[in-house]
């Protein structure tokens, strides 16, 4: 009779040490780091995106941009879905200056567009953009003849 419980103890030990799960780390370290920009020069012609597609039902919306980006000679405003009437754009330069121009312009699939030249190619600090906000919607703005700033 003791070879009953003899068994049933062996047979709970090979079951439970063939359920430990192994301890082997198979895969690779990730950086949670961002890696530096590149450092290269943008050439002329090449839009970056300053701002995802944005709601006009907000009136005046600001865009973020930063000195470190690198310096814009042109901004393009797109629409990007529905009808965009754009009243005016203030542009605020990293060293201070202010750059404004109303426009009072309707954007939609016949006229999708409008180009900014900045003067002598600027780091951006800001952008504000004022739409109007009785029409539906939504834009997107790019830079374009951006050189990469040296790091600091």
């Amino acid at each position: 009779m003791r070879l009953l419980p003899v068994l049933s103890v062996i047979a709970m030990a090979a079951t439970t040490s063939t359920a430990q799960p192994r301890h082997e780390e198979t895969s690779r370290h990730v950086s949670y780091v961002a890696p530096p920009p590149d450092p290269s020069p943008l050439s002329d012609g090449h839009w970056i995106d300053l701002a995802s597609p944005t709601s006009v039902q907000h009136g005046t919306e600001y865009i973020m941009v930063g000195a470190e980006v690198g310096r814009f000679s042109q901004l393009r405003v797109d629409a990007y879905a529905g009808t965009v009437i754009l009243r005016r754009i203030r542009i605020f330069g990293s060293d201070g200056s202010i750059q404004t121009m109303q426009f009072d312009r309707r954007l939609d699939r016949a006229h999708k567009s409008v180009v900014i030249d900045l003067f002598a190619g600027r780091a951006l600090d800001q952008i504000a953009i004022t739409t109007e906000t009785r029409t539906p919607g939504m834009y997107t703005v790019h830079g374009s003849g951006a050189t990469r700033m040296a790091a600091r």
